[in-house]
Parts: structure tokens; sequence; C-alpha cells
């Protein structure tokens, strides 16, 4: 399971902190303005402490940095959960929120029907619920990116 925050590792923060100036930000500031993120979590990612996943994946990749390189991995002290064997366990890997449609799979009946509620009028509330990491998020990037992603960026199934 992936963590829902991640920092730098100690070795990497003085290579981190020189990044803002050698991509052009005079500031901290004008990084976290230029990005839409506040200055304490800018301030924070820079000093090794915790953000939040995404926000690190983007802070990285606006410095030209490579978050997984970069990203403190926590020693595997831990034995591995055993995965529940009552039909439970999930056959896909969890991790960070599909954001682009082309990578979504899945879920038709649950699009239909949302797509129908949508076209209907006047507009009806929808409540999308489900297991914890089930793909609630996922289903929801879907919704929003379907419909203004350019073709050539979706499956060539949905192409046309």
């Amino acid at each position: 399971m992936m963590a829902r925050s991640l920092r730098v590792a100690p070795e990497y923060i003085e290579k981190v902190k020189s990044a803002p100036q050698r991509n052009g930000y005079p500031s901290q500031q004008s990084l976290a303005t230029d990005i839409g993120f506040s200055l304490s979590t800018v301030k924070s990612f820079l000093t090794g402490k915790p953000v939040d996943y995404l926000n690190f994946v983007e802070l990285s990749k606006k410095l030209g940095l490579d978050w997984q390189d970069i990203a403190y991995k926590e020693p595997d002290t831990q034995p591995p959960k055993p995965q529940p064997t009552n039909g439970e366990a999930s056959p896909f890997i969890t991790g960070p929120p599909i954001t682009q449609p082309r990578y979504f799979f899945g879920r038709e009946k649950e699009l239909k029907r949302l797509f129908n509620l949508l076209k209907r009028h006047p507009l009806q509330n929808a409540a999308i619920i489900g297991k914890k990491r089930s793909g609630k998020t996922s289903l929801l990037h879907y919704l929003k990116n379907i419909t203004t992603t350019p073709a050539e960026q979706l499956r060539p199934e949905f192409g046309n």
C-alpha cells in the first residue's frame, strides 16, 4: 500500500533546496504562487517534512526532479500483511487515483447510470459510496476528464 504523504530523503534535501533557483524561481513564494500551493507546503517539501503524495509528485515534476528517486523510503521492518482469503481481496493495485481516462477500466454500469443522471433535467445528486481504496476518486476523475480529453490521448476504442 502506498503512503498518503511523502518526504524528501535526507540525502536529497540540499539538491531539492537549490532546485527552485535552478528552475528560475527567485523565492519559495514565487514557486508556491506558480504551482498554486501554500508557502507552508512548499517549505515542508523543500525541508524534508511530509507533504501530501500528489503535492510531492507535482512539486518534484515542476522542479525537474524524479519523485521516485528523491522520496524517502521507509525501511521494510514490518512483515507484509496477509491478504484476506474470504473473497474480499481486490484484484487491483492500490496507489494514487487514476486521473487520465485512458488508464481507467471497468465500471461501465456505474458510468452509464451517472451519465444518464447528468443528461436529465432537473439535475439530480448522486452519491458515490464504496469501500476504502475501491476507486471512488478515480471514477470521479474519469467523469471530470473524459469529455475534455483529446481523442488521441484516449484508448483507441474511445477515439471514435
